[in-house]
């Protein structure tokens, strides 16, 4: 949240806010309805959007609801709904301030879909735009500098707002992750130089090996080179990062990332 609080909504209901440096926790308002398996974002004006999931407390069939938090008057809004239903949706806002909302399990559970939609925080708005490669659900995606969005769970793609179009971008040096569609097995962190570093790796068939993460620029062209590369050197961050998975989290430190060999 803007006051570098984390909002945390563990089991569908009851969130509160987490403060890792003096590790403080503390309440938010409920917004009196099971809304779990959703995509979450920080919008640019400091409020949360939680878009579509489920409205029971296992997963699917998905749904069409959006909610916006609102971190200063601390109060929930019932915003107008997507035009797809979906959990799991991968979600991110672009530089005209709209949503890029795709894929997820719909409402024929556990079927994912491949739509894709831009959605106004402002005004509710919404429209269909390009569909994707294939039928996903919870990708890794994020606005590059450039504009473009990239989402590379899977395969590697880009959403070009001008056009409105996805195009493929060259496939990680760590293919073979994940072949069904089924939860993501990385995380996409951007670097400040504008290079995008993926953390996180399961082979497909499991067990062939490989190792935790790749990097490249923030610029992969469609069906050219990304330039995935070994980092060359340890990373020894100065802080930790939060992973969350399954209900618990863990404070984790990273000493070292590269990628398996092409």
């Amino acid at each position: 949240m803007p006051d570098g609080s984390i909002y945390c909504c563990p089991q569908y209901q009851g969130p509160f806010a987490l403060t890792l440096l003096l590790m403080l926790r503390w309440p938010c308002p409920s917004a009196l309805e099971v809304q779990g398996c959703v995509a979450s974002q920080l919008l640019w004006n400091g409020n949360i959007i939680m878009a579509s999931g489920t409205d029971q407390e296992v997963y699917g069939p998905g749904t069409r609801k959006m909610k916006q938090y609102n971190v200063f008057t601390k109060t929930w809004q019932i915003l107008p709904l997507m035009l797809d239903y979906r959990w799991y949706p991968s979600m991110t806002q672009l530089a005209d301030g709209r949503l890029l909302i795709t894929g997820g399990g719909g409402l024929n559970n556990p079927v994912r879909v491949n739509t894709t939609e831009l959605y106004d925080p402002l005004t509710g708005q919404t429209e269909w735009v390009d569909t994707i490669a294939i039928r996903n659900e919870q990708s890794p995606i994020l606005t590059l500098y450039s504009g473009k969005a990239l989402m590379t769970f899977r395969p590697p793609q880009l959403f070009d707002p001008v056009t409105e179009q996805w195009d493929l971008a060259a496939d990680f040096v760590q293919g073979n992750r994940m072949s069904n569609g089924d939860h993501v097995d990385h995380e996409l962190v951007h670097l400040p130089e504008g290079e995008v570093i993926a953390i996180g790796f399961k082979p497909f068939p499991a067990g062939s090996g490989g190792n935790l993460g790749q990097r490249g620029p923030h610029q992969p062209c469609a069906r050219e080179p990304m330039g995935l590369h070994g980092l060359g050197r340890p990373i020894r961050p100065l802080y930790r990062y939060l992973a969350a998975a399954r209900g618990h989290a863990a404070q984790t430190g990273v000493s070292r990332i590269s990628h398996l060999s092409a």
